[in-house]
């Protein structure tokens, strides 16, 4: 199978990679200060992302227990964006297994209000269920998502 790619510059790539594993660990323990977690979260999932991409290049498969400590460890990280949006109230722990770093908040933070608060959730809802499941699939087992008046919703059948 052919797999169709853009091209990325050399020096993108390897700065993708290079010194991943201690950059994306600073990131995590700096979360346990940061004033908006959630959007913190987030930045370091895409982190995981765009190192998978560059990974992807060279295995396209992303076979491997790095690139599945990757995979789970964006997913944690958009659950964890994802619960303290929809649940500010709630205590949360996040553990990022391929840091092996965890933080814990006590529900300190409140809810977002207006067209913002929603924009992320469904993406994070995505990955995380990417990641679980183990499919490529947009649904998650009997959950589909569905843009509804430019905002993400679960339909439960």
């Amino acid at each position: 199978m052919r797999i169709e790619r853009h091209d990325v510059d050399a020096t993108a790539l390897a700065a993708a990679e290079t010194g991943f594993a201690e950059r994306i660990a600073g990131d995590v323990r700096r979360m346990r200060h940061d004033e908006h977690p959630a959007r913190g979260w987030w930045s370091v999932a895409g982190a995981f992302l765009d190192y998978l991409g560059a990974r992807s290049l060279r295995s396209p498969a992303l076979e491997g227990k790095d690139a599945q400590a990757a995979l789970g460890s964006a997913a944690a990280a958009a659950l964890a964006a994802l619960e303290l949006t929809l649940f500010p109230g709630r205590p949360v722990d996040v553990f990022i297994d391929y840091a092996g770093v965890g933080v814990s908040y006590g529900g300190e933070f409140e809810r977002r209000t207006g067209p913002e608060a929603g924009r992320r959730t469904c993406p994070s809802r995505r990955l995380a269920g990417r990641a679980v499941s183990g499919s490529p699939s947009p649904g998650v087992g009997p959950q589909r998502r569905h843009l509804h008046h430019g905002r993400c919703a679960v339909a439960r059948p």
